[in-house]
């Protein structure tokens, strides 16, 4: 610190200040805040950000949330948060260094740290000087330099230094109680941030929104990026009863006085911005203040002008990523023409030696060096205008990033969903709910009802109040095998017991499912239920509980809970769908409670669907032409639960002894559906196959007048479900002859599938369907594969070739082809020709789907499951187009003129060979029914589009828009017909 006497020697005495009375002073220092000291004599501000503002943030996505603050979005920390999360620290030059938090990821509404510093010394004047090399900048930041005390406004506050987002130009303010005002006419290089009223600006903090005495610098290099490119600079104060100015130097122009530690402010020229005496009692608006450094974010300026910056998103939004406070030096930019930045060879004295043999003298080299040399310095100016084009680059994705962020979240906040009142808005939740039998139905927090009640108090307490939300229970017990046609498994002698630890993880399994079905049955509010149940009485997997016996106590105790619980409301099912493996002898059984029901406990049940899979096994193989059961444990079971007077549907796949109609005491004359597969035993205890007989399927279809759907399973039992693909002999055993049997009439009967194990007997000739549109069957034997290719075949007489020709389908299509719009079959090698025959008599066939080949379609020259081409088949369902200039002709004759749907290649594994057609067939087939459903052909002969194709081994969906993928076939011919008819057709090879 110089003394006075030396500091008055270098002072030019006629640039001194001047006191009121006029006589000069100079300006001694009082107080230095540099170096490792700086923060000594400060204190630390950990209070609410002061800055008021009001945001009003809504994010809504499902969910709604909302950000309400009257302050700075900024939470001040205290000396030691500072110093140890580096928010304050000293470099090695000894500069001072304060920001905020560049790390932490907030969520939406959390505030982020950052410092406020204030001296504990209070002034009332002074020549205040700063030097700062770098200010925080950038959007929703507000960085500031000030004064004032904490008896604000009445004391009054300076704003040396202030901006927001990324302003150029410096703000100095003062704001008063009333009474002060700026003069105007005063000597400023600045311009008022608000118009002067005849030549003044009220400070008073109570107007114009606190807007104070505000003027905007001139310079650029006086805040932003432009100030911190020129490596910062200096700005000063000047306060005294004179008035009160300030003045900002970038680096390049700071005054040799400051710069010498002699600060002359008259020598300065005009400063930015200056408050005088002439409309402003300085001494009586503004004392004792402490100076003040604070980063804070939002508030009311930063928040409230945010939107009308090119700022992304909102000022919270800004807030939570770090990646938007980390320091960065900015330069100014810069047009760089990429075309005339590239050096050519020919800039170089050197350039007709490059590439050659030629030897440089000793003289030379130094000057090659030095060009090397001042290339490599180049680079890195170079590298790094391309971090800092990369860096733009990133901070234009970033805002793009932001910008669709926006936009989806006020897209959200205006959705038309969150305007729907409360009973639309409970059927849109109504209609989230899956199929009951899906996984997703499961009773998780997954579920779509627990998934709703979750986003909002709203949606909850609506969700509370929607019963029928939660009146869908799934219960599936793990590793349940309930299908009826294959036994539970039964472990070796050798194979070890199931532990105890897995007797407990299915106890806390059943315990979940009780505890979840009571919460929902409870909120379910008494309206109707639909069940669905998988489980087994025997442990995991269908094991025998007697051979489990770890298992045993906690499957039946389990099952004991959740069956009572689901007893206890019976009185609400209404639908209903029950897997279950147990037992029908003298062994425990809760399953068979669900079963046992009298009407009157299951007063509103609509529909029931039972499969139920015995875990009783015979003790020897039975011969199945018996088609008895082992024992008679089934017969007499009355399951009440399915004779109720509401029962419209009915499926039941449970042991035949079960199904005996003096005991099942259906109201068969309230079913609309049925679907009744009744099994038998077989070899060594295999499920059997085909059930009712055709007397017995008669007498159960005169019972039932009103149904709408059927699907039975009739044969005579003689072939077991599962047995290994054979040809079996399709010739009948005789039976009765049929024309005797009454006929039967169900007039409102439109969907009939049958599962038929011999062609001894058929329904067809005596039944009445007059409303019959979709017909399935499904004949499990096979047709002896054909004769060597050149041997005639042999039959013993006209009767064996009849019944070798023609298919079961037939006299079905004979009777009722007329109505007949959707076809469903599998008879695994019957003759192609026998099937063409039946095609002809259905004139008005929408959808087709045959499951199985043709005899032709494997050649004994051929190895076991590969097929010849069945080309010939398809070219009977292509129609010949002929075209005449305009007249376009489609030639009559060929089958199913309506086809819509075609799958000719839905085979199971255990078809012994597969349809395969040739790629030109298939699009011969294809263009001419594209061809002969255009506008151009005659309404008479025109034939409807194609929906859906599916053929051996190609797979093709057509559409009426879209476009064209094709492979393996001819590309110019489907340019020519899909392309330009805009079908798409998508394509498999084989």
């Amino acid at each position: 610190m110089r003394s006075p006497d030396d500091l008055l020697k270098r002072a030019n005495l006629d640039g001194l200040d001047s006191n009121l009375d006029g006589s000069k002073f100079i300006w001694l220092p009082e107080d230095t805040y540099q170096g490792r000291t700086f923060f000594d004599e400060m204190k630390f501000f950990t209070e609410r950000d002061p800055t008021e503002s009001v945001f009003l943030e809504c994010q809504a996505f499902l969910s709604s949330h909302f950000i309400l603050t009257r302050s700075g979005m900024v939470k001040y920390v205290s000396r030691e948060r500072a110093f140890s999360q580096n928010y304050t620290y000293f470099e090695d030059d000894g500069t001072v260094v304060m920001r905020s938090d560049m790390v932490s990821t907030l969520p939406m509404g959390e505030f982020r740290e950052s410092v406020r510093i204030e001296t504990n010394k209070n002034y009332t004047g002074g020549l205040f000087i700063l030097d700062l090399k770098r200010a925080p900048w950038g959007c929703a930041i507000w960085p500031a330099f000030w004064t004032t005390n904490a008896n604000w406004p009445d004391d009054g506050e300076i704003d040396i230094l202030e901006g927001v987002h990324d302003n150029e130009h410096n703000q100095v303010t003062w704001h008063t109680l009333p009474g002060c005002y700026y003069d105007s006419s005063q000597t400023y290089s600045g311009t008022p941030v608000v118009s002067p009223v005849n030549g003044t600006i009220d400070c008073d903090s109570d107007a114009n929104d606190n807007s104070g005495c505000g003027i905007t610098e001139l310079s650029r290099a006086s805040y932003g990026p432009f100030f911190e490119s020129q490596g910062g600079g200096v700005l000063a104060m000047k306060w005294d009863e004179n008035g009160i100015a300030v003045w900002s130097f970038f680096r390049a122009a700071i005054p040799r006085d400051v710069v010498e530690g002699t600060p002359n402010p008259s020598l300065w020229g005009p400063p930015s911005a200056i408050l005088g005496n002439t409309k402003c009692n300085i001494t009586q608006y503004f004392r004792q203040h402490v100076i003040v450094f604070d980063i804070t974010f939002c508030g009311a300026w930063a928040g409230n002008s945010y939107a009308t910056t090119d700022c992304p998103g909102t000022c919270p939004e800004r807030l939570m990523d770090p990646k938007n406070f980390e320091c960065h030096l900015a330069t100014p930019s810069s047009h760089v023409d990429a075309a005339t930045s590239i050096v050519s060879p020919m800039d170089s004295p050197f350039s007709e030696y490059l590439d050659s043999g030629y030897n440089p003298s000793d003289t030379e080299i130094p000057l090659i060096k030095a060009l090397i040399q001042q290339k490599v310095d180049g680079l890195d100016d170079i590298d790094k205008e391309i971090k800092e084009i990369e860096s733009s680059l990133a901070a234009l994705k970033a805002r793009r990033k932001a910008n669709k962020i926006f936009i989806r979240k006020h897209r959200a906040l205006i959705a038309p969903i969150k305007r729907l009142p409360p009973d639309i808005l409970s059927t849109v939740f109504l209609a989230c709910l899956p199929v009951i039998e899906s996984t997703e139905a499961a009773m998780t927090p997954n579920h779509p009802a627990a998934v709703i009640s979750q986003v909002s108090r709203q949606w909850r307490q609506l969700a509370f109040d929607t019963p029928l939300l939660w009146t869908r229970i799934q219960l599936i017990l793990p590793y349940v095998n309930c299908d009826p046609y294959y036994p539970p498994y039964h472990p070796a002698n050798d194979e070890p017991d199931v532990t105890s630890e897995v007797a407990s993880l299915f106890e806390s399994v059943v315990q979940r499912l009780f505890d979840t079905t009571t919460v929902w049955l409870a909120r379910s509010k008494g309206c109707p239920l639909s069940i669905f149940m998988e489980a087994s009485e025997g442990a995991a997997g269908g094991f025998i509980a007697s051979q489990l016996k770890t298992l045993e106590g906690s499957i039946l105790m389990g099952l004991q809970k959740l069956v009572g619980l689901l007893l206890n409301e019976s009185k609400r099912w209404e639908q209903v769908r029950f897997k279950i493996a147990m037992t029908a002898n003298n062994h425990p059984s809760q399953l068979s409670r669900l079963l046992l029901l009298t009407p009157q406990d299951v007063p509103i049940l609509r529909k029931a669907s039972i499969v139920i899979n015995p875990l009783d096994t015979p003790e020897a193989p039975m011969d199945p032409s018996f088609g008895l059961e082992p024992t008679k444990i089934w017969d007499g079971i009355r399951m009440g639960t399915i004779h109720g007077q509401a029962l419209q549907s009915l499926t039941l796949a449970c042991p035949k002894a079960a199904t005996n109609l003096k005991v099942l005491q259906v109201n068969w004359a309230g079913l609309t559906e049925l679907s009744l597969r009744p099994y038998v035993w077989g070899p060594s205890g295999r499920r059997g196959g085909s059930h009712l007989t055709a007397d017995e399927a008669l007498t159960l279809l005169r019972l039932c007048p009103n149904l709408k759907r059927c699907n039975l399973a009739i044969g005579n039992g003689t072939i077991p479900w599962g047995t290994p693909p054979t040809v079996w002999d399709p010739m009948p055993t005789p039976v009765a002859p049929v024309q005797d049997r009454p006929v039967c009439r169900l007039p409102h009967l439109h969907y009939l599938g049958l599962r038929e194990d011999s062609r001894a007997d058929s329904l067809a000739s005596v039944l009445d369907l007059p409303f019959l549109r979709s017909f399935t069957q499904n004949c499990s034997i096979f047709w002896p594969r054909p004769p060597p290719e050149g041997l005639i075949p042999h039959y013993s007489d006209p009767e064996e070739e009849r019944w070798r020709n023609e298919i079961p389908l037939l006299e079905w299509v004979q009777r009722f082809g007329h109505t007949i719009t959707t076809l469903d079959f599998k008879h695994v090698g019957v003759p192609q020709h026998a099937v063409e025959k039946c095609l002809e008599d259905l004139p008005n066939l929408i959808s087709l789907t045959i499951r199985s080949p043709f005899s032709e379609s494997w050649n004994s020259t051929l190895p076991w499951g590969l097929a010849s081409g069945c080309d010939s088949f398809l070219e009977k369902f292509t129609p010949r187009v002929i075209e005449d200039g305009d007249t376009v002709t489609v030639t009559p004759g060929f089958l199913c003129p309506k086809l819509e749907d075609l799958s000719l290649n839905s085979f199971l594994d255990s078809v012994p060979v597969q349809l395969v057609f040739n790629e030109a067939s298939v699009l011969e087939f294809l263009t001419g029914r594209v061809k002969a459903s255009l506008k151009t052909v005659p309404e008479v002969s025109r034939v409807p589009k194609l929906r859906y194709v599916s053929i051996g081994s190609v797979c093709a969906e057509a559409f009426l828009m879209g476009r064209c993928s094709l492979s393996c076939i001819d590309a110019v011919e489907a340019d020519k017909v899909f392309r330009e008819k805009k079908l798409a057709v998508y394509y498999n090879a084989p």
